[in-house]
């Protein structure tokens, strides 16, 4: 059975010094995604920087614990893929993560899913 992701919600957190102020993107970045049987992820969704991104991905399920790796393409300077990992949690409506944005941010992602 595969699980569809849709509906995120997503806020920066900023962790450094300075005026920077934190943020919520709210639903704007228009999240389409599945997680197949075996964990493969794959994710569209437009970026914090307004560009289409694509996420593909390993998740694991540890009982509600959720492991998140991957590579997301349509950064600046990351032609490659933006690596990207992460720890959540799964609840009955909602997986919950948090990564790290920056070396001063913190992101945090609800999304919704339905299996």
């Amino acid at each position: 059975m595969s699980i569809q992701l849709f509906n995120s919600h997503v806020k920066h957190i900023h962790l450094g010094i300075g005026s920077k102020q934190s943020y919520v993107e709210e639903n704007d970045n228009d999240i389409r995604g599945l997680i197949r049987k075996d964990g493969s992820m794959l994710l569209t969704f437009t970026n914090s920087y307004g560009k289409a991104t694509t996420l593909i991905g390993k998740v694991r399920f540890f009982g509600p614990l959720v492991l998140v790796t991957g590579r997301a393409f349509g950064y600046d300077g990351h032609e490659d893929g933006r690596f990207g990992a992460t720890l959540g949690w799964k609840s009955a409506k909602y997986i919950r993560l948090a990564a790290p944005h920056s070396f001063n941010e913190l992101l945090t992602v609800r999304l919704e899913y339905a299996n």
